[in-house]
């Protein structure tokens, strides 16, 4: 009977502890996005300079939310979304405001796919 006790705690913990990084990430993922998307429509209005700044703040969340995410979640993504952050800011720099734009969506949608992914719905229990 013990044994029973012991693995009914054990098996809620790791359900809260799951629940728990999963909120945490799509929480993370969806304030990310969200600025990066704002960037994007700042950008494609003519506001370069703000945008820019927009993405400089998404990026710094980004690194900080960084390893935590890493610590659950498949690197691939993750090491894209860091080169395009690395791209976003050269076509800011270089005043190319169209790829700016397109930079923001494609991270905006490649850090929520991430969020996504961890997050608990019908199809990731399949």
């Amino acid at each position: 009977m013990k044994r029973l006790w012991l693995g009914l705690a054990l098996a809620v913990i790791l359900l809260a502890l799951g629940l728990g990084t999963s909120r945490l990430i799509s929480r993370s993922a969806d304030a990310i996005a969200e600025i990066l998307d704002t960037a994007a429509e700042t950008a494609l209005s003519g506001d370069l300079q703000t945008a820019a700044s927009l993405a400089e703040d998404a990026h710094r969340k980004w690194e900080n939310a960084w390893h935590k995410i890493a610590s659950i979640a498949d690197h691939a993504p993750m090491d894209e979304i860091d080169s395009l952050f690395a791209q976003l800011s050269v076509y800011a720099a270089t005043d190319h405001t169209g790829e700016f734009a397109a930079h923001c969506k494609s991270i905006s949608k490649l850090v929520l796919a991430v969020g996504e992914a961890h997050a608990l719905s019908w199809w990731n229990l399949l």
